[in-house]
């Protein structure tokens, strides 16, 4: 994309859920906010583009068919290639879902039903530009489960 004759970079992002609906969601809005968006049904082929491409943002839903997120960081993470941040977004968040994710290298865990569609541009907005720290997305998660068990 050009502005004022200057080369600006799109920023690109990745969807992989099992939801087709949630999916186009997620997708317009991102898309009508500027990014680039692709997106991938299911765990096997979500692997497939984030180790052939490179992202800004990988959304992952935790819960995918065919194989789950973590076989797909797994794998992915066993390759070695490069990749942009990759948060978890699903509506599946325990803290041992938490504590596996982050060991296995995620750079965030959110909680889906949580985020209305101007959440959802504040939060790509900040894990691209680097204002919520992995460190700070682990807390944040660990609280929501803390606080969800109290009620």
């Amino acid at each position: 994309m050009f502005i004022n004759n200057m080369r600006i970079k799109v920023k690109t992002i990745l969807i992989i859920m099992n939801d087709l609906t949630l999916i186009g969601f997620y997708k317009e809005i991102l898309e009508t906010a500027g990014y680039t968006v692709d997106v991938a049904v299911g765990g096997e082929v979500g692997l497939s583009k984030i180790s052939n491409s490179i992202y800004d943002l990988v959304l992952l839903q935790f819960v995918l068919t065919e194989i789950q997120a973590t076989d797909v960081l797994r794998r992915f993470y066993k390759s070695g290639k490069p990749q942009g941040k990759i948060v978890i977004f699903d509506n599946l968040m325990t803290k041992e879902t938490i504590e596996e994710a982050f060991s296995l290298g995620v750079d965030g865990y959110e909680l889906m039903c949580d985020v209305t569609p101007s959440e959802l541009l504040n939060l790509v907005n900040s894990y691209i530009d680097g204002s919520i720290s992995k460190e700070q997305s682990r807390k944040l998660s660990e609280a929501k489960v803390i606080s969800s068990l109290s009620k």
